[in-house]
Parts: C-alpha cells; structure tokens; sequence
C-alpha cells in the first residue's frame, strides 16, 4: 500500500512532465523575441560605432566595418571556410587508416567437442578478442583528383569572396555618394527657402506701402510652400539614402550615424600607384588616370580581375574532372596489416600480424565510363569558351569605366569656371546693392546661383571620386593611393 501511495503522489508530477515536453512553442512569439533580440544587437551596435566616430565615418571606416559586418560577405566567408574544410577532408584520403576493434564473447555453456567416446574443450567459455587495422593507399589516383577538385573549389571560394569584398566597397561608396548628395540637396533647398521666406517678408513690407498687390503676395506664398515641400522630400530622401548606407553596413537604417563631409571629394583629388606594363610602378593623379592609353588599363584589367583568376581556375577544374574519368580505367593499390590479439588459451599463436596489398582495376568498364570521359572533355571546352566570354565582358567594363572617368572629369573641369563666375556676379550684386543700383532680390537671386553652382561643384567632385572607386573596380585592383609623403619645415 505504501508503494501505491508513493506511485500516487508522483503520477501527478510525472503527468505534468510529460504535458510539458509535449507542448510547442508558439512560434510568433520565438519570432518575435528573435526579432526584439536582433534589433537590439544594431542598436547597440550603431551605437557603439557612432561614440567612436563623432564627427561621422570616412569612407575608409564605413568599408572597412561593411568588410567586418555585412552579412553577404560574412556567408561568403563561411563558404570560403567550408571549402577549406573539404579541402582538408580530402586530404585525408592519403593518409593511414587505422581501425581498432575489440571483441568480448561469452558462451552460455562451454564449448565442447565430441572425440570419440570423450569431450573435449576447443575454446574458452569467455573470450576476448581484439585487432588492429592499418591500410595505407599506395596508388589511388581517383582520391589525389578528388583532392586536385577539392583545392580548386578551394581557391574559387577564396576568389569569390574577394570579388564580393571588391564589390561590397563599391557598393558602399555609391551609397556614400549617394548619402552625401542628398545631404547637399538637403542644404540646398534649405537655401532656397531661406532666400524665398526673406523676398516673402520683403513683399510684405512692400505690399503694406501699397507696392504690389495681392495677386503678388499669394504668388510668393505659393513659392514659398512649395520650397517647403521640397524641403520635405529632399529630407525624407536623405533619410532613405542614409537607411540604404547602413544597411550595407548592417547598423540600424535608422540611427542618426552620417558620412563625413568631404571624403569623396578627397578621393577626386588623391594620388594613385599603378603598375604600368613595362613601365613599372607610376604614380598618376586621380584626374590623369585617363591620359595613359587605354590599352594599358584593357591589359591591367585582363591580369588582375578575379573573374578571369577564377575562370582559369574552373578551366583547369574542368581538365581535373576530364582525369577522374579517365581515372576509372586505372587500378588502384592499396595496403594492409592487420594485428590480431585474443584470450583464447587454447589458440597456439594468441598474437599475430596480417600483412599484404589488394589491387582493383575495372576490367570491363560500361557505356557510362566512356561517356563520361567525352563529357568531361566538352565541359573543358565550354569552360574555356566562357573564359573568352568574361574576357570579353571585362574589358567591356574597363572601357566604360574609362568613358565615366572621362565624363565627371569634364563635368568637374566645366563647374570650376562656372563657381568663379556666379561668385563674380554675386559680388557685383552686392556692390551695386550697397549703392542702390539694384533691389535685394537680385541678390538673392545671385545668392541662389553662386550656392547651386557651389553644390554642383561639390556634386562633380563626388561623381567623379565614384567613378575613380568604379574605375579601380573594373581593374580588379592593383591601382592604390600613394603613400603621403610628410613636408619637413626646416
């Protein structure tokens, strides 16, 4: 009785635990604390980058923490590591294999054999066996192919991944650019409605000694709403353009974290090295990239993109693959020793080696096999064919690059001269309007073009530091900034 009393008192706790592993969990709220987990990390995180770059992130700092946290990179990284993995997986078909094994039997009755009219013991009741294994490949030539295709996964991973790193810094500072350039058009339409809310009150004053009218007014007022909401909009692109940049560097969209002013405009003035063919290294400024022949940077593109580094090797995996099948018509040679060890008293010899070689050749090799070898062929030509197809395709590039450094370098030359003349004009406005000569809008009116000229110059720098970071790209490296040389005061 007690012991069904005991069983009593635990049957309920026992239900309960079972009605628990039973129960599921309710997946909206696992996704919902997931969600509150993972918003938190990029605050916290935006957070932190932000109390260490108060004045905002170079272009520098904002690729190297999109290299540190974008989550594309960060999986093409893994593959990269995986590949290295089986890689050394593969590896591992050289090596020794050893193979321990220990065995223990136990008969119920001992073990008796009939000699006539007697029985005799042949083994011991209880017996313990044990062996050891070692095979060794010696000629595996199907296993040293499948390590050749794990290497070359290998190095296609790697280049993969910095191709995506090269593209990710380009793709940073396009959005770079493009958060600076709204930050401009921000700061330009806030000129604007200053300049128009100043002529308002302007016509106020006016109107009230009878100057003009109120058809005037209210086409000023409308003016006036009208900056506003451009105001607006251009702040509200500001904001998308900036949630765009972080998310490339997987900070909060909506933090108030900005891009420095002025960095991409350093870039359209940097120094760069280059190794021109049978020139050597040649230090050329950002605005003369363009004056070297064009062949030169055709022949830099065509030596460092990794496109064309990972086509040769996917060229060279094809001729590996066109090997393994031709590796079913060699034999393979392998081999072996083995240790046996056992309890067994009645055995004479309880401890020996085994040792000897096994070979395997297929000698009659089906449809499939031969098959496979012409498959393997083609596929070695078609990977040479796609080869000259991404040849193609860079040098493509490389011409286009070219055709926009040109352009913003144009752009850029062509919006100097027009700042100096707007800025004349703007100081002969001013003169004439400190004698009277002119009205107060006609400066303003000079205000405006001497500011909007002063942002496209801005703009032609920023477009054309983008394309030196998009001509670099296409080149697939090799073209860096020079090493500043610090000035020594006497």
């Amino acid at each position: 009785m007690s012991g069904i009393r005991r069983m009593r008192g635990v049957a309920p706790a026992v239900l309960l635990s079972f009605a628990a592993g039973c129960h599921s969990p309710d997946p909206s709220l696992a996704r919902r604390a997931q969600a509150d987990g993972h918003r938190q990390v990029l605050i916290d995180a935006t957070a932190e980058i932000a109390r260490r770059h108060p004045g905002g992130l170079t272009l520098e700092d904002a690729i190297r923490i999109a290299r540190q946290r974008n989550p594309g990179l960060l999986a093409r990284r893994l593959a990269a590591a995986v590949a290295r993995a089986d890689r050394t997986a593969a590896f591992g078909a050289f090596l020794p294999q050893i193979q321990v094994e220990w065995t223990l039997r136990a008969m119920g009755e001992e073990p008796l054999r009939r000699m006539g009219a007697s029985e005799v013991a042949v083994q011991d009741r209880e017996v313990r066996d044990a062996s050891l294994q070692i095979v060794q490949p010696l000629v595996a030539p199907n296993a040293w192919l499948l390590y050749r295709t794990a290497s070359r996964g290998a190095r296609m991973a790697e280049l993969a991944e910095e191709r995506a790193a090269q593209m990710l810094d380009l793709a940073v500072a396009a959005a770079y650019g493009q958060c600076a350039a709204a930050a401009a058009d921000v700061r330009l339409r806030e000129r604007e409605l200053a300049a128009v809310e100043r002529r308002c009150r302007e016509a106020a004053a006016m109107a009230a000694e009878g100057y003009l009218g109120p058809a005037d007014l209210a086409a000023l007022e409308a003016r006036q709403a009208a900056a506003r909401f451009s105001l607006d909009s251009a702040r509200r692109a500001e904001r998308a353009a900036r949630a765009r940049w972080l998310g490339l560097l997987n900070l909060w969209p909506m933090a108030d974290l900005r891009p420095r002013p002025g960095c991409l405009e350093a870039e359209s003035a940097a120094v760069l090295r280059a190794a021109a063919p049978g020139a050597g290294i040649v230090e050329l400024p950002a605005l003369a990239l363009t004056r070297r022949p064009i062949e030169e940077w055709l022949w830099h593109a065509l030596v460092r993109r990794l496109e064309l580094v990972a086509a040769d090797v996917s060229v060279e995996l094809r001729r590996n693959e066109t090997l393994r099948a031709l590796a079913a018509f060699v034999p393979s040679l392998l081999g072996f020793a083995t240790l046996y060890t056992t309890s067994d008293s009645y055995v004479v010899h309880p401890e020996y080696w085994t040792t000897g070689l096994r070979a395997a050749l297929a000698s009659l090799v089906g449809l499939r096999e031969v098959a496979g070898v012409a498959r393997a062929r083609r596929e070695a030509e078609r990977a040479a064919i796609e080869r000259d197809d991404v040849a193609m395709t860079v040098l493509l590039q490389t011409v286009e690059a070219l055709r926009l450094l040109d352009e913003t370098a144009g752009a850029l030359a062509a919006a100097r001269p027009a700042l100096e003349a707007a800025e004349a004009a703007l100081r002969e406005a001013e003169a004439r309007r400190a004698r009277d000569l002119v009205p107060l809008s006609e400066v303003l009116e000079r205000e405006a073009e001497a500011a909007a000229a002063r942002l496209r110059l801005e703009a032609a720098q920023r477009n054309h530091g983008l394309a030196v970071h998009l001509f670099r790209t296409a080149l697939g490296g090799g073209l860096e900034h020079a090493p500043q040389v610090a000035e020594v005061k006497p």
